[in-house]
């Protein structure tokens, strides 16, 4: 049983001791150094060089990354208890774990000759590589994608847009990651993966703000007549969408976990005050309007964070989780904005001023509806996996 004062109780069934020192270790930090400067993470339009340095000595930017290129050699399991503390200082710092951790797992199966360089630098915080794969006219159909990558000589030619890009904003990006239609013919089957300098010719970054998640950035990405050499094709022609959707399946669940992150601070919080905050002479956490709904936030958050450390010990022992990465997505993403939302309700007009954090984490939650795919994408994957892929709207 790990317990913080003022924190619900956490049973931490299945976890090692060394993941219970894991666990602790990033809880410290968080608490330390991220939680007081939640509120300026909050209103910033980017994510301090500097915390990412910090990420980077703790070793979280490296959870997964052999010690041979600068990581722990740890596992996604390990992965996740890192990414759902740090969400409970910001959603930003935890989503700069994410990145470096997620594209090292892709890349090393599609092409390892690509992380030899420069994968030290980015398990230290030095160097930010990021993923760009929606488009404006395209993000739940992926293999639909407008953008291409035409073969010339020793280059491919890349033009298209992609947006909205998370990270690409940020001053110290230095690598960026994108699909492109190799063979515009073909659906999925003609899209590549290519590895893009940041400040490569051709290309410009825009910024787009956005309602919550300001600290992460996000982007329009326009690629105008952007040169790359063909050594920059990541893996082989049209091997582009396999290597993006199992960078996506990875994510969905640590998402889910930033989801519950990001909730389970408010909860925390809101814990604390229904007990300090009194009505008609007594605490509100004696009345059950208030007891029942932290009892109800509670049990779903518990059941749901405990699947999500389901699929992941799944992902690590080799298994197959395209349909409990969808389960985590949509349901997690759903289930934290209704526990910020009755969060802010039970604060009453406090939960709903600036000086709250409870709005900034509202906005967050929101953005976990639609990151890294809708519920309604997530249900439509798990249409495919339990009634069969000829159900689905798309198919004949």
């Amino acid at each position: 049983m790990v317990r913080d004062e003022g924190e619900a109780e956490v049973s931490e069934f299945g976890f090692t001791e060394a993941e219970r020192s894991l666990q602790a270790q990033v809880r410290d930090f968080t608490n330390k150094e991220i939680r007081p400067k939640t509120k300026d993470l909050c209103t910033s339009q980017s994510l301090p060089y500097e915390i990412g340095l910090r990420l980077g000595e703790m070793g979280y930017l490296g959870m997964v990354v052999p010690e041979e290129y600068g990581g722990q050699g740890l596992d996604s399991f390990a992965l996740g208890i890192v990414v759902e503390e740090l969400a409970k200082g910001h959603l930003s710092v935890a989503e700069r774990c994410i990145a470096p951790n997620a594209m090292y797992i892709m890349l090393s199966a599609a092409d390892p000759d690509k992380i030899k360089d420069y994968y030290p630098a980015v398990a230290r915080g030095e160097h930010l590589i990021t993923t760009a794969i929606t488009e404006p006219n395209c993000g739940t159909d992926p293999a639909a994608m407008a953008m291409t990558a035409v073969k010339d000589g020793d280059h491919y030619i890349l033009n298209g847009e992609k947006v909205p890009i998370t990270w690409a904003k940020q001053d110290y990006v230095k690598t960026i990651m994108t699909l492109a239609k190799t063979d515009p013919t073909q659906r999925a089957r003609g899209v590549s993966a290519f590895v893009v300098p940041a400040d490569v010719t051709g290309l410009t970054i825009s910024d787009v703000p956005m309602m919550g998640w300001r600290a992460n950035t996000s982007a329009l990405l326009t690629f105008q007549d952007v040169h790359v050499p063909v050594q920059n094709l990541v893996g082989k022609e049209g091997q582009g969408f396999s290597t993006g959707m199992g960078l996506l399946t990875h994510n969905r669940i640590l998402l889910g976990l930033m989801a519950l992150g990001n909730a389970r601070a408010v909860l925390d919080e809101t814990i604390n005050y229904v007990k300090q905050r009194s009505a008609f002479g007594k605490p509100i956490a004696k009345y059950e309007a208030i007891s029942f709904k932290i009892a109800e936030d509670v049990s779903f958050l518990e059941m749901n964070r405990n699947f999500c450390y389901h699929a992941l010990r799944m992902k690590d022992t080799g298994l197959d989780i395209a349909k409990e990465s969808s389960i985590c997505k949509w349901t997690a993403a759903k289930l934290g904005v209704k526990i910020v939302r009755d969060c802010m309700t039970m604060h009453g007009w406090f939960g709903y001023c600036e000086e709250s954090l409870i709005p900034y984490r509202l906005a967050d939650a929101l953005g976990f509806e639609f990151a890294d795919g809708t519920a309604e994408a997530q249900k439509m994957i798990l249409t495919n996996s339990i009634l069969g892929r000829e159900y689905l709207p798309y198919t004949r």
